[in-house]
């Protein structure tokens, strides 16, 4: 809940489907004033609208808009409407994007929000009237959540770098509200961090197989030397529709691991991934796997290319999507020496039959499952089961109802009526979340059962390093 800055009502979120056994129903902006004690409705049904702010005169509203039919794949936009109601107007028009945070400016002029872009998460402005954003606070890293001062001249924010977990900032800004300079208030990770050695991160270009540029980056071993022939684990994200970067909170620690045990650690934002426009975003609509397998090739290639990386020592592991993407890269190929499957989707049936976002599966691939059976069944991993060698190591969590276990029993199940080299880990207690707020001693065995794989099946890398 929002207060109107007079105090006569509040703004609020209400979901217009309560009964579709979906935890996306179409939210609706609703405007609750104290005297009348009822909801007003602000928003229509075309569109799913969440996180109303008012603006600092109390006479309009912004929030961010979907459309529903399109829900996973199109852009967030900035709308603004007049507190009483009436027609929206969208001033991110000119933003292929996905804006977030949104707050007023203490003059009511502009608005400032979050957006990612190319593997960085900048802070932006943009007049209330609409245009193009300016970027109020960039630089090379992610900047996670923000707050401006009550006169607009400064902004505090926490930000994530691939050198420094994250920390908290403040910057001045200029007259044009612009970051004219920065200081960095706290060092949370300091005292650890000078005990430790980290891999260096490069960022990486490149095309793949229909011209298109895929953007990715490289972790290298501590002490890393380029004629040294080292083992690569390619990582992949979830979603299938985030963004990654080489300053990724939720997998500075992951990565920094692997490489400190010796890996190079490969990450991408293939085709589906946000950051790099709508288009790109929604290109794995209804070929989950066939569309960004090629781009996660080609940055295979583009790092195998450069000489340091051994090709007969490659893994590849990766949660949510990025466990289904796992399945399914060593369902269609046998590069990979070892893979490890993390809390991933196997058989889209089971997943829409089990998951608490079963609308996932009708957006993604425009179908429930008895509408076309045999159309889910190809984009699914367990179809391809016969022609999975490579030996895989699935880990899952016993209460995750996003992707409920039983998804990762019928292909465990299966793998092993066939023979193949396979095995399971289940966590008790923990769901979804496991890699990043799952209990501490699962994550700590998460991590050592991962590179423990690797390591047997690759064969353990030299560790010079045991401070990295």
């Amino acid at each position: 809940p929002r207060w109107l800055p007079d105090g006569s009502a509040l703004l609020a979120v209400i979901d217009r489907r309560p009964g579709e056994d979906d935890l996306f129903n179409y939210p609706d902006v609703v405007r609750l004033p104290l005297a009348v004690g009822q909801p007003e409705l602000l928003t229509g049904p075309e569109t799913a609208d969440a996180n109303p702010r008012p603006s600092p005169d109390g006479q309009w509203i912004a929030y961010n808009s979907l459309p529903v039919d399109e829900y996973t794949t199109a852009n967030s936009e900035i709308k603004v409407i007049p507190v009483d109601g009436g027609q929206p107007r969208t001033i991110t028009n000119s933003l292929d994007g996905h804006p977030r945070d949104i707050q007023w400016a203490p003059d009511g002029q502009s608005l400032t929000f979050l957006n990612a872009t190319e593997g960085r998460i900048e802070l932006c402005r943009i007049p209330v009237e609409g245009g193009s954003p300016g970027i109020v606070s960039s630089d090379e890293r992610e900047i996670l959540a923000y707050d401006l001062s009550a006169d607009g001249r400064t902004v505090g924010f926490v930000a994530s770098t691939d050198r420094v977990p994250s920390d908290l900032y403040v910057a001045s800004l200029d007259g044009a509200g612009y970051a004219a300079s920065e200081k960095r208030l706290t060092e949370v990770n300091g005292e650890w961090l000078a005990e430790k050695t980290l891999g260096d991160v490069e960022d990486l270009w490149f095309d793949t197989v229909d011209g298109t540029r895929v953007h990715g980056w490289v972790v290298k071993p501590p002490d890393f030397e380029p004629e040294t022939q080292y083992p690569l684990i390619l990582s992949i994200h979830g979603g299938p529709h985030v963004m990654w970067s080489r300053h990724e909170p939720t997998m500075w620690h992951e990565w920094q691991v692997q490489a400190a045990n010796g890996y190079v650690v490969l990450a991408c934002n293939p085709r589906g991934s946000d950051g790099y426009g709508q288009e790109f975003r929604a290109a794995t609509q209804n070929r989950w796997g066939e569309a960004d397998l090629p781009d996660l090739m080609a940055g295979l290639e583009q790092v195998l290319a450069q000489g340091y990386v051994d090709v007969d020592r490659l893994a590849v592991t990766g949660g949510s999507y990025g466990g289904f993407m796992t399945s399914w890269i060593v369902g269609h190929n046998r590069l990979f020496k070892a893979a490890v499957a993390q809390r991933g989707v196997y058989s889209l049936a089971t997943f829409y039959s089990t998951t608490d976002i079963p609308k996932l599966i009708e957006w993604e691939f425009a179908a429930a499952p008895w509408e076309d059976p045999a159309h889910l069944w190809k984009y699914s991993p367990l179809a391809y089961v016969e022609d999975i060698h490579t030996p895989l190591l699935l880990i899952h969590s016993e209460k995750d109802y996003r992707v409920p276990i039983a998804t990762a029993e019928g292909l465990f199940v299966a793998l092993r009526r066939l023979k193949r080299e396979v095995e399971m880990v289940r966590y008790p207690r923990d769901g979804h979340e496991l890699s990043r707020s799952g209990e501490p001693k699962h994550r700590v065995d998460r991590l050592e059962r991962i590179v423990a794989w690797f390591d047997a099946h690759l064969g353990a890398p030299d560790q010079d390093d045991q401070d990295s």
